[in-house]
């Protein structure tokens, strides 16, 4: 289910998308809102929080048509950009078509949107994004063998072949593999460095919840047990109580196989479906004091043979939720 802050940005989302039709297509706020199937109270919401007037154009040949007129508030967005790619104030500023003393007395959530720091104008605020985030990669075995082997799929590059920035290719290489889906992933940080940020993370997180022997499955663990080479292994790694029960991580029962973990190489990427989303600004103060958010993902493992694919687990998706801070992101 979604939270509060994911059906608002979803909401934020079509009255942007209305507002465009709008000034496009000179379509009153009821149309616009009803074509992206929003209401005109939700856009009306959207136009205040962000500062928004609109007027009429008396210019003959486009008279009546709805133009927006823009105020500082929604050029926030731009000048962070600008600012963040490396352009000064008073640069960033020209660009939007404002000046800098116009842009430092805008405030978000009664911070300033710039302070002077040794006589140079530095950003006071950052932009909390949504965005589709997805982490993937190969399973091993016993003795750290890739699986999914098979004629289709070359040696090389069935166990995991890595580019020159040690990443697998995609995850479409491999005939087995994992990934977790996240739709609204809420971040700080711009698309080119929040997944490498917070793989380590996630990847601890997934780790702990899914490869920890913690689940009891006699049958299936004395099936293991009856092979010497897992009976061996398990020994050696003191997986076997004072009892001779093993109990089993999610993933073994899952797949019904011992010691299958994720490859320590994983991929990631942004959802090319869904363009990031911006949601609302933030105060560095706020963001260093502490926003904790969470992230839903969904959790699969996928199996293709051949022209036929299957999924684990069986019921669908496991639903996991990651919990952090955005604190972490500025520190």
């Amino acid at each position: 289910m979604a939270s509060r802050a994911q059906l608002r940005a979803a909401a934020n989302e079509r009255a942007r998308i209305a507002l465009a039709i709008m000034q496009r297509e000179g379509l009153g706020i009821e149309a616009a809102a009803a074509r992206v199937k929003t209401t005109r109270r939700n856009v009306r919401r959207f136009m205040k929080d962000m500062g928004i007037t609109t007027r009429r154009s008396r210019r003959r040949g486009d008279r009546g048509k709805l133009l927006i007129t823009r105020q500082p508030l929604q050029k926030v967005r731009d000048f962070i950009d600008d600012m963040n790619q490396g352009l000064s104030a008073t640069a960033a500023a020209k660009r939007s078509h404002t000046t800098v003393r116009t842009m430092s007395k805008i405030m978000v959530k009664g911070e300033p949107l710039l302070v002077k720091v040794n006589n140079r104008w530095q950003l006071n605020v950052l932009i909390k994004h949504i965005y589709s985030l997805v982490y993937y990669g190969y399973l091993t075995g016993l003795g750290g063998k890739v699986q999914g082997g098979g004629e289709d799929h070359p040696d090389e590059h069935q166990y995991g072949e890595e580019d020159d920035e040690g990443l697998i290719e995609s995850p479409d290489a491999p005939s087995i593999w994992w990934q977790i889906d996240f739709d609204y992933f809420t971040s700080t940080l711009p698309e080119e460095l929040v997944g490498q940020f917070w793989k380590p993370a996630i990847m601890q997180w997934l780790r702990e919840e899914l490869e920890m022997p913690n689940i009891v499955a006699t049958g299936m663990s004395m099936n293991f047990l009856g092979n010497s080479d897992v009976e061996a292994d398990a020994v050696e790694n003191d997986r076997i109580d004072d009892d001779g029960n093993m109990k089993l991580t999610q993933i073994e029962a899952w797949m019904n196989r011992y010691d299958m973990t994720m490859h320590p190489t994983v991929n990631f990427g942004l959802d090319d479906n869904h363009t990031p989303r911006d949601v609302d600004f933030e105060p560095v103060s706020a963001v260093r004091a502490g926003i904790p958010v969470s992230a839903e993902g969904r959790y699969q493992i996928i199996i293709r043979r051949d022209d036929e694919v299957y999924t684990y687990p069986k019921s669908g998706p496991k639903i996991m939720t990651f919990e952090y801070d955005l604190s972490d992101e500025v520190q």
